[in-house]
């Protein structure tokens, strides 16, 4: 998962943008990184805020609201998170570009985005979906690749993960009220199952990491 790929990030400069609560954030901040969280939402940036008080992370993070990529942002860094936003950006040309030049050299970026290729895509049960959250667009491994390459960028990993199962209680609001009540081991018991389906039916997200050279 997203935790798993990005805990080896220590003392690094980190930018993570579309943070939400501060989720992925607060754990990097927690690895002694110096992380700048930023949303749209001032609802999530304050609950952000409001988490890493509660953490004690507040002179390791630091939350803000800004429309991204119109907002200008101060700073260069060794990470940038672009998970699960280039798929809300109209101009995401743009938005590549001033996240790039935000990169320090050497720097990483760890960009997530949905999948065409997702089963419950494919069968059409995600339009509705798509349209509440704000999905412009989906993506296929072989034009993320060519992407991110044409802003030179060196490609480190990728990973292709959530399938059919993990979609659903994700996107179907029956199932995501359950989401809430399942504990470790089922938990668990969901993930093991969801990697098998990934493999027979395919993936509905895809991770990507890439090195500024």
């Amino acid at each position: 998962n997203h935790l798993v790929l990005l805990s080896k990030f220590i003392n690094k400069k980190v930018l993570d943008i579309g943070c939400g609560t501060g989720t992925i954030s607060l754990f990097l901040a927690a690895k002694n990184n110096q992380v700048v969280g930023i949303d749209i939402s001032k609802k999530a940036i304050s609950a952000a805020n409001k988490n890493a008080k509660n953490l004690g992370l507040e002179k390791k993070v630091k939350f803000k609201v800004s429309d991204y990529p119109n907002d200008k942002i101060i700073g260069s860094f060794d990470l940038i998170l672009l998970n699960d936003v280039l798929e809300h950006i109209p101009c995401q040309s743009k938005a590549l570009k001033i996240t790039i030049n935000l990169l320090k050299r050497d720097g990483i970026i760890f960009l997530s985005v949905p999948l065409k290729d997702a089963p419950l895509y494919k069968l059409g049960l995600l339009k509705k979906f798509d349209e509440e959250v704000g999905h412009i667009r989906r993506y296929s491994l072989e034009e993320t690749v060519r992407l991110i390459t044409s802003y030179g960028l060196t490609i480190e990993k990728v990973v292709l993960k959530e399938g059919i199962l993990r979609n659903s209680l994700f996107t179907n609001e029956v199932l995501k009220r359950l989401v809430r009540f399942i504990r470790w081991p089922i938990t668990e018991m969901v993930s093991v199952l969801d990697d098998v389906l990934v493999k027979l039916f395919g993936a509905s997200q895809l991770i990507i990491v890439a090195r500024k050279k």
